[in-house]
């Protein structure tokens, strides 16, 4: 894999993030998910959420020295649609990841991984002992990522009651 940088997911990196999700707030305001904003309205609410919400972060992953990829997550209870899946909720110990995002152009090359190892030092530095996603069974366009990227990171199936299960990583306390 070619050298891979990472920043803090901070409201002024919000904007790198244009093309790659298009600023979607599914996870964070299902309200104005619904409502289709423009897109600089989303990139706006999104800087405004994670502004909001300290106890919210990520990475930003840049390869060649654009953004890449990204992953965002914090505590379930700040994502109003994880209690919405069939396979929820997250256990209140974890830290959620909600967006784990590799653009086209970076894939199968190693960054996804790289990103979940990024998300477990964020959760280790933050005194989480675990890791949870809605990984996608079988299919790859998900917005957490594919379960067989979650799987070969570590990360087994705790409740599987749809295409979506609920994945898991306990992690080892910080150094």
């Amino acid at each position: 894999m070619e050298t891979v940088r990472f920043e803090p997911l901070i409201p002024d990196r919000v904007p790198l993030l244009a093309g790659m999700c298009d600023a979607c707030l599914y996870w964070e305001d299902p309200q104005a998910f619904a409502a289709r904003l423009p897109k600089e309205g989303s990139l706006a609410r999104k800087a405004q959420w994670l502004a909001a919400h300290p106890e919210a972060g990520g990475v930003v992953a840049y390869m060649g020295g654009a953004p890449a990829g990204f992953v965002l997550l914090g505590p379930a209870w700040l994502f109003p649609r994880a209690g919405e899946y069939p396979s929820g909720p997250p256990s209140a110990d974890a830290a959620f990841v909600a967006c784990l995002f590799v653009s086209s152009t970076a894939r199968a090359r190693g960054l996804g991984r790289a990103l979940v190892q990024a998300a477990e030092g964020w959760a280790q530095a933050r005194r989480y002992p675990a890791v949870e996603t809605f990984a996608r069974a079988g299919d790859a366009n998900n917005p957490s990522g594919p379960l067989a990227l979650w799987e070969r990171c570590g990360y087994r199936v705790i409740r599987a009651a749809d295409a979506f299960p609920l994945v898991r990583k306990d992690l080892s306390p910080p150094a």
